[in-house]
């Protein structure tokens, strides 16, 4: 399995009596550490526009990310992992999700087809959100 953050260095401060700096999706269960509700992270769930004309957009909000500072390599991450998202892994994953799940939007198979859409052009231009993150930890450390 590839792993894109050492993220077990985070939980270290919070075994020597530090706090958590903000709501994190992170689960620490039976000595393993897994990261959660990645549905969160679709942020264009809480904006009413035209989520596809932002999928080009760079994420400003990663400066607040928990494990920023952990994260060294993004572009050698990016370039590695980006591949591994190809359209038809893509179509698999949300062919699975229930259409119960998506008739909120109306049509579920128009919605998984706008999904599709988005996170392609999301890995098309993931340069401008790797950029961002770059900046954003460059500030940090």
């Amino acid at each position: 399995m590839l792993r894109t953050v050492r993220a077990i260095r985070y939980v270290e401060p919070l075994r020597e009596g530090g706090s958590l700096p903000a709501v994190v999706n992170i689960l620490l269960w039976g000595r393993r550490l897994y990261l959660i509700d990645h549905g969160a992270a679709l942020y264009f769930h809480h904006r009413d526009d035209d989520f596809g004309a932002r999928s080009g957009d760079a994420f400003p909000l990663v400066k607040q990310h928990v494990l920023l500072p952990y994260a060294s390599r993004l572009s050698a991450a990016d370039a590695r992992l980006r591949p591994l998202l190809a359209e038809p892994l893509l179509r698999s994953i949300l062919g699975a999700v229930p259409a119960s799940w998506l008739a909120w939007a109306g049509d579920p198979a128009r919605q998984r087809a706008n999904y599709v859409s988005y996170l392609l052009d999301r890995l098309q231009a993931s340069h401008f959100f790797v950029e961002e993150a770059e900046r954003a930890r460059a500030a940090l450390v």
